[in-house]
């Protein structure tokens, strides 16, 4: 039996059953900054909930996903401080 939840979408609480996460591939997402610096951005799924009979213009069903974001920062030489 399906696992049901509560989750929030565009500001309403809605129905949703719970989609276990069978297989991921986290990559980074790099951005090289005017300073030099590099930021690496990778989001990490951590939960997937499909709304019960919704579905968006191409009739496919609307998912909402938690996620955290983990940041990696590769700063240019001048920019870091000085560890004793």
């Amino acid at each position: 039996m399906p696992q049901k939840q509560q989750v929030e979408f565009q500001g309403i609480r809605r129905n949703a059953i719970r989609v276990e996460v069978e297989e991921t591939t986290e990559r980074w997402c790099s951005a090289k900054l005017s300073d030099g610096s590099i930021i690496k951005l990778k989001a990490i799924i951590t939960d997937v909930g499909r709304l019960e009979n919704t579905f968006d213009n191409n009739g496919d069903p609307v998912y909402v996903v938690k996620s955290s974001n983990v940041l990696a920062v590769e700063a240019n030489e001048d920019l870091r401080q000085k560890v004793h």
